[in-house]
C-alpha cells in the first residue's frame, strides 16, 4: 500500500503527477485524478495503481483519436492504425473506438457517404475504383456497394476530364483522344464511358462551348 503526498499539475497543466510515500512518480491525465477521486493522503494500493495507469492510457488514447476525427472524418480502420502506431495496445484501442461509435463519432457507413462525396467535389474516379479505395480503408463490401450504387459514371468522367480537356493542345481528335483517355483510364473509368466523354468534350472544345 502506498500513500500519495502530493497532486501537482505539470506543465501542460492537462496532465498531473502524482507523487507517493515510496519516492515513485506517475503522469497521468488530470481528468482521471478527477474521475477517480484521487487526493492527497489517500492510500493507494498496487491494483489501484493499475488500474489508474489502465485508465491514463484510456483517456490519451481517446484525446489522440478524438483530434484525429476532429481533422477530417475516418473510417475504424483508420483509426485503428493510426493510434496502434502511436503505441497504444490493442484492447485500449478496443475500448476508445467502441466508445467512439456509441457515441456516433466514427461510423463507417457514414464515412463511405464522405469519402465518395469528397472524391466527386474535387477528385473524380469510377465506382469500381472508389470502392477498391473504401474497402482499403477497411469499408465492408456491402457498405462499399451501397455508397457507390447509384453513382454516374459518366458524370463523374465528364467532370474528371474537363479540366484536362481544356489545357490540351492536340489539333486532332486522334491525339486529343489517346491523351484524355489515358488520364481518366487511370480514374477507373472504362472504354465505353472514355468513348462516350471524349467525344463530347472533343465536340465542346471545337465549338468553344
Amino acid at each position: 500500500m502506498s500513500k500519495i503526498t502530493a497532486i501537482q499539475l505539470n506543465k501542460s497543466r492537462k496532465r498531473v503527477n502524482v507523487f507517493f510515500d515510496n519516492s515513485s512518480i506517475i503522469t497521468i491525465n488530470k481528468s482521471v485524478v478527477e474521475e477517480m477521486g484521487l487526493r492527497k493522503g489517500m492510500d493507494v494500493s498496487c491494483d489501484k495503481i493499475k488500474e489508474l495507469t489502465q485508465a491514463n492510457q484510456f483517456h490519451s488514447c481517446l484525446e489522440i483519436a478524438v483530434r484525429y476525427v476532429a481533422y477530417r472524418t475516418r473510417s475504424e480502420l483508420e483509426l485503428r492504425q493510426r493510434l496502434y502506431r502511436r503505441g497504444f495496445q490493442n484492447d485500449t484501442i478496443k475500448l476508445v473506438l467502441d466508445k467512439l461509435k456509441n457515441q456516433g463519432i466514427i461510423d463507417d457507413e457514414m464515412f463511405a457517404v464522405y469519402w465518395r462525396e469528397s472524391r466527386l467535389a474535387t477528385n473524380p474516379k469510377s465506382r469500381r475504383l472508389l470502392k477498391y479505395e473504401l474497402q482499403k480503408k477497411g469499408i465492408a463490401s456491402e457498405l462499399a456497394d451501397k455508397a457507390v450504387g447509384d453513382m454516374d459514371d459518366i458524370a463523374a468522367a465528364y467532370k474528371a476530364g474537363l479540366k484536362k480537356a481544356r489545357i490540351l493542345t492536340a489539333s486532332n481528335y486522334p491525339e486529343f483522344t489517346r491523351r484524355l483517355s489515358n488520364y481518366l483510364k487511370w480514374r477507373g473509368f472504362n472504354f465505353e464511358v472514355i468513348d462516350v466523354v471524349s467525344k463530347r468534350l472533343w465536340q465542346e472544345k471545337q465549338t468553344g462551348t
